[in-house]
């Protein structure tokens, strides 16, 4: 059974976007941080408290930091689906005829898109995606995302 190995630029670049994306949006809450630490010293508190009550305000409080944590851990489930799917897709894109096995994380409780695929046995790509989940990890079973099946060229 081939192992699908994922590397190169393309690779490189999604990572790197990703990372830039996050560096960037983390950089605007340290700004928008100082700036509150800013206006509370200028009204006479503290650097302390000013530092522990806008600390406080964003960790607990602020909905743009929820939204920035899940948009960072989007960011990274939509990296690791392109890196899961994208190889075995191209290589199916060049073996028409060539047979796949949906395999069930050994850990993980499965969803029913996972189980209904899995249960197809050894299939082609086209009878894969005819079922109507896409591929592991690329956000379409009921799992989306979150899920830790692979597909594995059957031997």
């Amino acid at each position: 059974m081939p192992k699908f190995k994922v590397s190169g630029s393309h690779t490189e670049t999604m990572i790197e976007i990703a990372i830039e994306q996050m560096t960037i949006e983390a950089e605007y809450i340290f700004a928008r941080a100082n700036l509150e630490i800013a206006k509370l010293e200028a009204e006479g508190i503290s650097t302390a408290v000013a530092t522990s009550s806008v600390a406080t305000t964003f960790a607990n409080k602020e909905a743009f930091m929820s939204a920035w944590m899940r948009r960072n851990k989007g960011l990274v489930n939509e990296l690791h689906s392109k890196m899961v799917a994208t190889p075995i897709t191209e290589f199916s894109k060049k073996n028409k005829k060539a047979k796949y096995q949906w395999v069930l994380d050994g850990g993980a409780n499965h969803c029913g898109s996972c189980v209904e695929v899995n249960s197809l046995g050894v299939a082609t790509m086209e009878e894969i995606i005819n079922v109507g989940y896409g591929l592991p990890r690329e956000g379409y079973t009921i799992c989306n995302v979150g899920c830790r099946c692979m597909l594995e060229k059957a031997s």
